[in-house]
């Protein structure tokens, strides 16, 4: 069973990557063209310069009273924006990388709060039946995901609450042609002194549904640092990233029943064919791999995909499994798939790859015409990319790529635009500092009808609606 593109087209997720003139960087040895076509303008409250024309709106901040009478909740990450029965109305689900670590460090830059509130006041009489697991008596764990119906022709928001609670640093994510939004906890956390039960799930959150959300680990999905995630629309096939440095692996999910998650399926991960643990980091000539070379693919099975241990990555590189180092925002296209490595390249500023899957992808002819990988971006120039995370695709083509840049010395994290014709150019960049350092610009997605680009900034914790004339990106 595939999922068709009338059923995506339905959900309001279809994107058009029309990406054709990126070909042309086939066997080339140079890194893409980098320019600025756009006027950027400083901005007055010192917190997102955007091009000229272009403009901001906060939606939500950390500790804002939401709809459900619990607090907006803070470090907001990945997002991933629906259409609703209003046409007006867009829902933007929203994670927050929170974890019992982070909300303890009350004197340093990653003070954050739950949805809970300060010392956890708006505990008292919530459902722990609704929540996935608790900190202490009482208290749901702090991670999870919340929802913001905002009108996309005023920006206001009509409706806020919380959808998915006592998970663990819900870092990325990825929305589905069925209309969900899968949540990842970036964590492996396992049940002890800080946890009644192991952390390191993928959930997933229905868009259209009202409140909370019963939280069901996805287990067959395996139990990994997760970063982000993404479905071939036509196979069904769930793509998830791993954040671990040097030897993290690109897995695939195949599902017993497609758009049916948790009906289980199984896990594999990413070999080169011909190339057992083929180290892709490009961190030195032995591992040299050139921007757009197409390297052919096959898919290894995992066992005990919920990795008790949490040695799923050496399992899969015991049986030939790639390296990649620190694999992050994915993002699904028409027939392809691109990720981030926020360390690859020779200076590890970085990489995009792109993934083509089989015609037969996940079936048992796929090795008629297997899928093949190609490294897409490497600038490796802090100029043009710098620690790139997140990753979203614009319904014209475009790529929109996030910096989390944390050094110390860093003046700017900024979103960058890679368009058709294969050039790189920033479109925004935060440099307001908080506690002594540059937030990172997390959950880059666009409104179903790409009016609307929805980020965040993580630190203090922004949720930010940016609208401006995309027509004049799009041609």
């Amino acid at each position: 069973m595939s999922i068709s593109r009338r059923n995506m087209l339905k959900s309001g997720l279809a994107v058009s990557t029309a990406f054709g003139a990126l070909h042309l960087l086939s066997g080339c040895k140079i890194a893409p063209p980098f320019k600025s076509p756009l006027e950027i303008v400083s901005d007055p409250d010192g917190l997102l310069d955007l091009p000229r024309g272009f403009t901001y709106k906060i939606l939500s901040s950390t500790g804002d009273p939401m709809s459900d009478g619990l607090a907006t909740p803070g470090a907001p990450d990945g997002m991933g924006a629906f259409t609703t029965n209003n046409p007006d109305i867009v829902r933007v689900i929203r994670n927050h990388e929170i974890d019992q670590w982070h909300l303890a460090q009350e004197n340093n830059q990653y003070s954050t709060i739950s949805a809970f509130g300060e010392s956890y006041k708006l505990a008292e009489g919530f459902d722990l039946t609704m929540a996935y697991d608790e900190k202490s008596p009482g208290a749901p764990y702090p991670g999870g995901c919340s929802a913001l119906d905002v009108n996309i022709k005023t920006l206001a928001v009509v409706h806020s609450e919380l959808k998915l609670a006592g998970t663990a640093t819900n870092c990325a994510g990825g929305i589905t042609p069925w209309g969900s939004w899968l949540t990842c906890e970036e964590t492996i956390q396992k049940a002890g002194k800080d946890a009644n039960k192991d952390h390191g799930y993928v959930f997933e959150v229905p868009s259209a549904a009202t409140g909370l959300v019963k939280p069901v680990a996805l287990k067959d999905m395996g139990r990994f640092v997760h970063e982000a995630a993404a479905v071939d629309d036509k196979s069904g096939s769930v793509y998830l990233t791993e954040d671990k440095r040097k030897t993290a692996c690109l897995y695939r999910f195949i599902p017993n029943t497609p758009g049916v998650l948790a009906k289980g399926g199984q896990l594999q991960a990413l070999v080169i064919t011909g190339s057992p643990d083929k180290s892709l980091l490009n961190w030195s000539e032995n591992d040299h791999v050139t921007i757009g070379d197409k390297m052919l693919v096959e898919w290894v099975d995992l066992d005990n995909p919920e990795s008790p241990d949490g040695d799923l990555a050496d399992r899969a590189h015991a049986k030939g499994a790639a390296n990649f180092t620190r694999l992050e925002g994915i993002w699904a296209g028409d027939g392809e798939i691109f990720f981030v490595s926020t360390e690859g390249g020779q200076t590890k500023d970085g990489q995009v790859w792109r993934y083509v899957p089989s015609p037969y992808e996940g079936s048992a002819r796929e090795s008629e015409a297997p899928g093949h990988l190609s490294l897409y971006i490497e600038p490796n120039d802090k100029n043009i990319l710098h620690s790139i995370d997140n990753i979203t695709i614009a319904p014209w083509g475009d790529i929109f790529l996030c910096e989390d840049a944390y050094e110390a010395d860093n003046k700017e994290n900024r979103i960058h635009r890679v368009s058709k014709d294969g050039s790189i150019s920033m479109f925004a960049s935060h440099n307001k500092t908080y506690m002594g350092a540059i937030s990172e610009l997390t959950g880059a997605c666009f409104s179903p009808d790409g009016s609307t680009l929805f980020v965040n900034i993580q630190l203090p914790g922004y949720t930010l609606a940016i609208q401006g004339p995309w027509m004049a990106l799009s041609h």
